[in-house]
């Protein structure tokens, strides 16, 4: 059976470029030094876990993205035809209630979703938010 060590003298005796030896070099470590790398993984994941953690707590919630994606004025715009509109008023009338059921204020859930779809401080919003909180009661 050939040795790591035989295959790491013959890459350093050759005239094989440098990274192949480097890589040669970094897998010998890995595979000598195997408990380092397992010492090192719990820091590993803690650092990733904190990266990762402000990205899912500054996630919308599924009812602003909702809200957001029906009440979108680019949307609205293409929408023909005599109460065209009434479907997503009645989906984001829907997803207000989920969102009360759940513990959210309608109220938040509305400023977060003018603010997804960039018409926050708005007169549309203003309208928006008190027409559905109307047909929320």
């Amino acid at each position: 059976m050939i040795r790591l060590e035989s295959i790491l003298r013959t890459f350093e005796t050759s005239s094989t470029s440098h990274a192949v030896f480097h890589d040669a070099q970094i897998a010998h470590g890995v595979c000598t030094n195997g408990g380092g790398i397992m010492q090192a993984m719990p820091k590993v994941m803690l650092a990733f876990l904190l990266a990762a953690t402000p990205s899912i707590i500054a996630a919308p919630s599924t009812a602003a993205v909702a809200i957001a994606e029906q009440t979108d004025p680019a949307k609205l715009a293409t929408l023909k035809g005599e109460r065209a509109a009434n479907p997503r008023l009645q989906k984001c009338v829907y997803w207000l209630a989920y969102a009360e059921e759940q513990g959210e204020k309608p109220e938040a859930v509305l400023n977060e979703s003018a603010k997804l779809n960039k018409t926050a401080d708005t007169p549309y919003a203003g309208f928006v938010s008190w027409g559905l909180l109307e047909n929320l009661k």
